[in-house]
């Protein structure tokens, strides 16, 4: 198996502000049904994404 990746502090700037952006469309009251469907999708790929580079040593649920 592969070592997992450490996430840099610029890549964790980075999540965090597409993660911000996720929230945003979210909470808009203005936002469209498509919208909200394309931010829970980004968000969900956000998730994976955090998971796949934490550093933990526990077996995760995407792990095989």
């Amino acid at each position: 198996m592969a070592a997992k990746a450490k996430p840099s502090d610029e890549s964790e700037k980075f999540l965090g502000i597409l993660e911000g952006g996720v929230k945003a469309v979210l909470k808009d009251a203005t936002a469209t049904a498509g919208e909200r469907v394309a931010a829970i999708t980004a968000g969900a790929k956000l998730l994976a994404i955090r998971h796949k580079i934490s550093d933990g040593d526990q077996k995760g649920f995407f792990d095989s």
